[in-house]
């Protein structure tokens, strides 16, 4: 129902409309449809990496397909603003979400199920927030994503990444195959990792890291 209202976004509300001697306001709301979507998808995402683990794989790979496919979207989307829709009126939110795409990539990275999807999502995440910065000189929403990705999400995915990653069993996972082996990668809990903090509260994303040093998702072979 979501997409389907997305699609029918009349052309008169296009991204590709150019006013003459105005500015495009309607990169908010192709955005926002962008932060509903991650918003419904985190919380599927990290209940995969939370016991007791779904048994069907094909929803697990589903849900991570549609995660990559929503990320590159959202991603190429934000990278392919021009000037007329940056200095067009934003509301107040738009801060909230460039930071949400920023950690909606970091948990697919914390998530991965293989060393190779965890480098994808490694450039990934770079590859934003080298865009994200170099665009935020003439952009304030995305100067705050930028500050508070930088000095929240990294500090503790740095830390995260140093102590409970678990080598994979299979380098040859990728987030482009449409399934994944349970015995891939093993998931590491994540506590109460509340990735919808509010714009006005701390932005430490990565503050509620539980470390366990048992694996959480049991082994078995696909069928």
């Amino acid at each position: 129902m979501l997409t389907n209202w997305y699609h029918s976004i009349p052309p008169t509300l296009q991204m590709n409309v150019i006013y003459q001697r105005k500015l495009c306001f309607h990169g908010y709301l192709h955005f926002s449809y962008y932060g509903v979507v991650m918003t419904l998808l985190r919380r599927l995402i990290r209940s995969t990496a939370l016991p007791p683990r779904c048994s069907d794989d094909r929803v697990l790979s589903s849900i991570r397909q549609i995660a990559l496919q929503t990320a590159q979207s959202a991603i190429s989307f934000v990278i392919s603003l021009r000037p007329d829709h940056l200095e067009a009126f934003w509301y107040f939110t738009s801060p909230y979400l460039f930071s949400l795409l920023g950690s909606f990539t970091t948990l697919l990275l914390v998530t991965s199920l293989s060393s190779q999807e965890r480098h994808f999502w490694q450039e990934t995440l770079n590859s934003y927030l080298w865009n994200l910065r170099m665009m935020s000189k003439s952009h304030q929403p995305m100067q705050y994503a930028v500050n508070r990705l930088e000095g929240a999400i990294l500090r503790g995915l740095e830390h995260s990444l140093a102590v409970n990653l678990n080598e994979p069993l299979n380098d040859k996972v990728s987030p482009m195959m449409g399934t994944y082996g349970a015995d891939v990668y093993e998931y590491t809990d994540f506590g109460d990792w509340d990735l919808a903090a509010g714009a006005s509260g701390p932005y430490d994303l990565l503050s509620g890291l539980v470390i366990q040093p048992n694996p959480m998702m049991p082994q078995r072979d696909l069928e």
